[in-house]
């Protein structure tokens, strides 16, 4: 008898023995074990239809690097305004200092068009889960990115 068979020095219970791959997975198909692959996870690049997977992962990839540029530039973004609020600063002072600046025109430029591939390819994922018709979901998900890429364009064109 071991030190961890001694319930006083090891109040943890004991280890399940290791199962193999398969064994005793639930049958609960609302459990997030049983999930399938491609609703927690990227595609795997070899698999299934080839373009179609290749595809999937190009957008899941350019998804994740829109996310990691758009956290930073919104931070920024919440930053700025605190600043002119705390400031007091009118929206007339906050667009008289933006106007003709190059900084503030790029840093908006670039976070209008990481929104516009961000959420685009979000919107397609939840539009092909809820309308089942892929091409569908495809065009409305361009016909966003579009939308979200002329107007943010027309307002950091008309603000800066």
């Amino acid at each position: 008898m071991g030190l961890e068979d001694c319930p006083a020095q090891n109040p943890l219970p004991p280890r399940a023995p290791a199962k193999r791959p398969g064994e005793g997975k639930s049958k609960d198909p609302g459990s997030p074990l049983t999930l399938p692959r491609s609703a927690w996870a990227p595609p795997s690049p070899g698999a299934g239809e080839g373009k179609g997977r290749r595809l999937e992962l190009r957008l899941f990839l350019a998804q994740r690097l829109s996310a990691m540029v758009l956290a930073p530039l919104v931070l920024l973004h919440l930053g700025v305004i605190l600043y002119a609020v705390r400031g007091g600063l009118s929206a007339a002072e906050i667009l008289g200092r933006t106007k003709g600046s190059v900084l503030w025109g790029g840093l908006y430029g670039l976070f209008v068009l990481v929104v516009a591939v961000h959420g685009s390819i979000g919107l397609r994922a939840v539009l092909r889960e809820w309308i089942r018709h892929p091409r569908l979901a495809d065009a409305a998900a361009l016909l966003f990115a579009a939308l979200a890429l002329v107007l943010g364009f027309r307002a950091v064109l008309v603000l800066t």
